[in-house]
């Protein structure tokens, strides 16, 4: 029994962890035409 409560307790918190991380990306945005590829910009989260 304790070891089940363990493990629940350890998923929570773990799950936690998770979600305080910070998250970030960076994208290059370009376009595709018959002229050929554009880049258009970069977007950051």
């Amino acid at each position: 029994m304790m070891k089940i409560f363990i493990f629940i307790l350890n998923i929570v918190i773990s799950f936690q962890a998770f979600a305080l991380t910070p998250y970030e990306a960076k994208y290059n945005l370009s376009a595709k035409t018959e002229l050929g590829n554009f880049k258009i910009g970069t977007a950051k989260y």
